[in-house]
């Protein structure tokens, strides 16, 4: 049974695409087959298990089809069994700038979209309006954050946009507070998304009219002003949510509840009187497969935390801090094993290979991945 690793390259200004790697499981190792798609900056994937199709955004503010802007894209690609080789089947508009995530249906009828939008120094367009009494003022706008539903084809490819949902800006137009779609994820029956809004500090959840082909805003979660949350991951089995936080060096869990999410912790990554040093925010989350060890990333310090998790009350337990060789850790993947964490450093331009241990614990294994801007990595098992 044939295994891959994909490591691509995110660089929002430009490309880099992906590399495909045969993955061999006994020795942790991995060997390069070849790179594709080398115009993508990588943002997040998605494997589509029915028919092993992946899709992939390009996280970027300009749309080659537009001589400006114009947005990112998102594509589907179907995988060999074979050689790993992705074959592009489509693309579409993403329909906003920097597509950061895309999520399955469960049912592969529907596929999720986040935009991020603006990046944290947006270029904003001055615009004059004229309001009904004659006189004028000006309005500051910049690109639209947003959650983006598409149909799926019988074949996995993507289909008609069916909906859009606007993650609107806050604050006062002097000083406005942009919302940032950086994540979207579906409950373990797949009845509801998450969806992460690092700018205003919320988390979204949403249903599916499935006949309509529309998304049914269901609750807000207001997190702690400022803290970003990013990434965000399901319990396989049990209805909790885990969350890490992009400025501010926590990680929660949540309970999925008929009302919307309620929190049950907020931990601390770092020890209490230790200031956070410039440079660090979290990147990186992943769940074990069995949802036991939590695990999430801090640039600055180039650290990964490993927590345990009580299935029970979904409370959260620091059990280890790693410390990283490699350079600002961008994303965390688990080989289908569950034996290795892959641990994408763009700083270092690698992919560092940790073992994990029966009891989740991480030690370096020597093997690193030389990949340019490496910022996204992810296995797949035929």
């Amino acid at each position: 049974m044939a295994e891959f690793m994909y490591v691509g390259s995110f660089s929002p200004g430009g490309g880099g695409g992906y590399s495909v790697f045969r993955w061999d499981s006994s020795t942790g190792k991995a060997e390069h087959v070849e790179d594709v798609f080398p115009d993508i900056s990588a943002g997040m994937t998605c494997i589509e298990p029915q028919h092993k199709v992946v899709w992939f955004t390009d996280e970027k503010k300009k749309n080659p089809s537009f001589r400006y802007g114009g947005g990112g894209r998102v594509i589907a690609a179907k995988a060999d069994p074979v050689t790993g080789s992705l074959t592009r089947m489509n693309e579409l508009p993403s329909y906003g700038s920097n597509p950061s995530y895309v999520a399955a249906d469960l049912k592969a009828e529907f596929a999720l979209v986040t935009n991020f939008g603006p990046f944290v120094h947006p270029e904003p367009v001055t615009k004059v309006e004229k309001k009904p009494d004659g006189s004028f003022s000006l309005k500051i706008v910049a690109d639209d954050a947003s959650v983006v539903l598409y149909r799926l084809k019988p074949d996995g490819s993507l289909g008609e946009l069916c909906d859009f949902f606007l993650l609107e800006p806050e604050g006062t137009p002097e000083a406005p507070e942009y919302a940032h779609g950086h994540c979207v994820v579906p409950s373990p029956d797949g009845s509801v998304f998450a969806v992460t809004d690092l700018g205003t500090s919320k988390i979204r959840l949403f249903r599916i009219d499935r006949t309509a082909g529309k998304l049914l805003p269901a609750s807000v979660w207001q997190c702690r002003r400022g803290s970003g949350p990013r990434y965000a991951a399901f319990h396989p089995s049990r209805p909790l949510l885990f969350v890490n936080y992009e400025d501010a060096p926590y990680v929660g869990s949540f309970r999925l509840g008929a009302e919307g999410l309620e929190e049950i912790s907020y931990v601390r990554l770092i020890p209490e009187g230790s200031p956070a040093t410039e440079g660090d925010s979290q990147s990186g989350l992943v769940l074990s497969p069995d949802g036991t060890v939590l695990y999430t990333a801090i640039r600055g310090r180039n650290q990964v935390m490993a927590f345990s998790v009580d299935g029970e009350t979904g409370s959260l337990t620091l059990f280890q801090t790693y410390q990283l060789e490699s350079d600002r850790p961008k994303d965390l993947a688990i080989s289908p094993d569950g034996k290795t964490l892959a641990v994408a450093s763009r700083g270092s331009d690698c992919v560092e290979l940790l073992s994990i241990a029966e009891d989740g614990s991480l030690a370096d294994t020597g093997n690193r991945i030389r990949h340019t801007a490496a910022g996204h990595v992810f296995f797949l098992k035929f």
